[in-house]
C-alpha cells in the first residue's frame, strides 16, 4: 500500500511526502522481513533522493541492489541498473551509466522484458548522441523503435487477447446462464410432467372409484328390482291362486247348483218312470221308456253343458286367444249379437292361471251383455303395453247407471268380475250411461 502512495507522491512531484511514504514502507518491510519490499523501498528513495538528496542517491540504489543480487530478484536487478544508468548520466559518468544499461539490456533480454530491453536501447541511444556517436546512437534508436513497435503490438495483442478473453468469458456466461435456462426449463418440465402424470393417475383413480360406487349401486339396483321383481311375482302367484280358489269355489257353488236344479229333477223324473214301469205294460211301458231315454239325453246334454262351463275342453291345447275364438263362434249361431274379437297379442303365452282368470272375465262379460244389455254387437281388444295386459270390452246395448247397478243385487256379475281384477293387482274402469251402452277398459301386470 505504501508503496503505491509513495508512487503518487513522486509523480505529483510532493518528494518529502513521498521520502516519508518511502520510509514507512522500508520500517514495515524490515520489521516483517519482507525482502522484496525492503529492496523496493530502497529503490524508491534513491528515486526521490535523486530530487532532494543525491548524496543520499547511492547508498540507497546499492542496499536495493544487494537484496536484489542476493536474493535474485530480476525484475528490481534491471530496474536498479537502469535507475544507476540515469543517475550516472545526470553526473556525465557515461561510461559507468552505459555499464549499467548494457546489464539492464542483458537481464532484459534473459527475461524477454520487452519494456526494459526498449528502455536500455533508449538509454544507450541517448548516452552515444551524447558522446557525438550518432551511428551507435541511431543504432540504439532504430532498436528502441523496434521493441517500442513489438510493445506496441504486444499491447495490441493483449488488448485483442483481453478482448477475445472478455468475448470468451462473455460467451461462456452467457451459454452458462442458457445451460442453466434449459437446466431450469428441463426441470420445470419434468415437475410438469410429474404433476400432469400425477393428475391424470388421480383422475383414472376417482373415476375408477367413481364408476366401481357407480356399478356397486347399479348391482345393488337390479339385486332390489329383482327382489321387487320376484316379490310382485310372488305377489301376483298368491293373487292368481287366490282367485282360482275363489272362482273354484264359486264354480262348485254353481256346479252344485246346476247339479240340483238342472240334473236333479231329471234324475228324479227318470226315477219315478223307472218306478211306474212295474204297473205298465204294452204301449203304456214304450211310452214310458222312451220319455226315460230322453231325459238321460237331456241329463247328457245338461252334464256336458255345465263341464264346458267349467272348462273349454281344448282350453289346455289352445290357450286363451283361441279358446275365446271358439266360445264366441258357438255363441254367434244362437243369439243376434255381432261380436268382434281384435287380437294384438300375437302368439304370447302366459300363465295358466292368468289366462284363466281372464277366460272367465271375458266370457262373464259377454253373458252379461247377451243377457240384460239387448246390444247387437259387441267389441273386444287385446293388447300388451309395458308389461301391462290390456283389454278394451265395448257393446252398443242401453247401458246403465254404474253406481247403482254396482250397489244392486244386479251388480253380482261386475262385483265378481272386479275382485277377480283385483287379485291380479289390476283395475277396471267402466263408462256407462243409460242408452249409449257400456264401455271397460281394464289394465292387470302380468
Amino acid at each position: 500500500m505504501y508503496h503505491n502512495l509513495t508512487e503518487i507522491y513522486i509523480s505529483k512531484k510532493e518528494f518529502e511526502k513521498a521520502k516519508e511514504s518511502a520510509l514507512k514502507s522500508l520500517e514495515i518491510s524490515t520489521k516483517y522481513k519482507k525482502v522484496e519490499g525492503m529492496g523496493i523501498s530502497n529503490l524508491l528513495l534513491g528515486e526521490i533522493n535523486m530530487h532532494i538528496d543525491t548524496a543520499a542517491v547511492l547508498k540507497n540504489y546499492y542496499k536495493a541492489l544487494d537484496i536484489a543480487d542476493s536474493f535474485k530478484i530480476v525484475k528490481l536487478q534491471t530496474a536498479l541498473y537502469l535507475d544507476l544508468a540515469d543517475y550516472f548520466r545526470m553526473k556525465n559518468k557515461l561510461e559507468k551509466a552505459k555499464h549499467y544499461l548494457n546489464l539492464a539490456l542483458k537481464k532484459s533480454k534473459e527475461t524477454n522484458k520487452l519494456f526494459y530491453i526498449q528502455k536500455s536501447y533508449k538509454g544507450l541511444a541517448d548516452i552515444f548522441a551524447d558522446e557525438r556517436n550518432y551511428k551507435k546512437a541511431f543504432e540504439n534508436y532504430k532498436l528502441y523503435n523496434v521493441y517500442k513497435d513489438s510493445i506496441n503490438a504486444e499491447k495490441v495483442r493483449l488488448q485483442i487477447a483481453g478482448l477475445e478473453n472478455d468475448k470468451k468469458e462473455n460467451k461462456i456466461r452467457l451459454l452458462n446462464k442458457e445451460n442453466k435456462i434449459i437446466e431450469l426449463k428441463a426441470r420445470r418440465t419434468k415437475v410438469l410432467a410429474y404433476f400432469s402424470v400425477l393428475f391424470i393417475v388421480l383422475i383414472l383413480m376417482i373415476f375408477y372409484f367413481l364408476f366401481q360406487n357407480y356399478k356397486h349401486k347399479q348391482n345393488i339396483k337390479k339385486v332390489q328390482l329383482l327382489h321387487q321383481s320376484e316379490q310382485k311375482l310372488l305377489e301376483m302367484e298368491k293373487r292368481i291362486l287366490s282367485s282360482v280358489i275363489e272362482t273354484e269355489n264359486r264354480e262348485r257353488k254353481r256346479f252344485a247348483m246346476d247339479l240340483h236344479d238342472g240334473l236333479g229333477p231329471l234324475l228324479s223324473g227318470i226315477r219315478l218312470y223307472v218306478g211306474e214301469m212295474d204297473y205298465l205294460s204294452g204301449k203304456d211301458k214304450k211310452t214310458v221308456i222312451v220319455e226315460i231315454k230322453k231325459l238321460i239325453d237331456q241329463a247328457i246334454s245338461d252334464i256336458r253343458s255345465i263341464s264346458r262351463n267349467i272348462m273349454p275342453d281344448s282350453f289346455s291345447e289352445n290357450g286363451l286367444v283361441k279358446s275365446l275364438e271358439l266360445f264366441i263362434n258357438k255363441i254367434k249361431p244362437i243369439s243376434n249379437i255381432k261380436i268382434d274379437f281384435v287380437n294384438h297379442l300375437g302368439n304370447k303365452k302366459f300363465n295358466k292361471g292368468f289366462e284363466i282368470i281372464i277366460y272367465r272375465i271375458i266370457t262373464e262379460l259377454i253373458n252379461n251383455s247377451i243377457k240384460h244389455s239387448g246390444a247387437d254387437l259387441i267389441r273386444i281388444e287385446f293388447l300388451t303395453i309395458q308389461n301391462k295386459f290390456i283389454i278394451y270390452y265395448k257393446d252398443n246395448g242401453k247401458g246403465f247407471d254404474v253406481e247403482n247397478v254396482i250397489k244392486g243385487s244386479k251388480g253380482l256379475g261386475l262385483k265378481n268380475i272386479r275382485d277377480r281384477i283385483n287379485t291380479l293387482g289390476g283395475f277396471m274402469n267402466i263408462n256407462s250411461t243409460i242408452g249409449q251402452g257400456v264401455d271397460i277398459e281394464i289394465q292387470i301386470d302380468y
